[in-house]
């Protein structure tokens, strides 16, 4: 019985602790397109994002910036990341 209850905890708690491990998507909202500085640990990288486009798995632990807005923002494990008006803003998933 302890073996069924362990190995039930054990899934529940990698299932749990599984939703955060993924990197974050990024979607543009706007109708503009904008380059993106990303900033990982030991590289870093500018990419493109068109309008009503989305990226999955941008990053994850890294430092995004909207090419000409300094305010940049760090993405730690954040689910998904919006530019809105040419703002990033971080999406609350309830």
């Amino acid at each position: 019985m302890s073996r069924i209850i362990m190995a039930s905890i054990s899934i529940v708690y990698i299932a749990f602790f599984n939703i955060n491990l993924y990197a974050a998507d990024l979607e543009n909202v706007d109708e503009s397109s904008y380059t993106i500085f990303v900033d990982l640990d030991e590289t870093s990288s500018i990419l493109t994002i068109g309008p009503k486009e989305t990226i999955s798995d941008i990053c994850k632990d890294c430092y995004l910036e909207i090419d000409g807005n300094r305010n940049g923002m760090s993405i730690d494990q954040e689910p998904k990341v919006i530019i809105k008006d040419g703002k990033l803003i971080i999406e609350n998933i309830p």
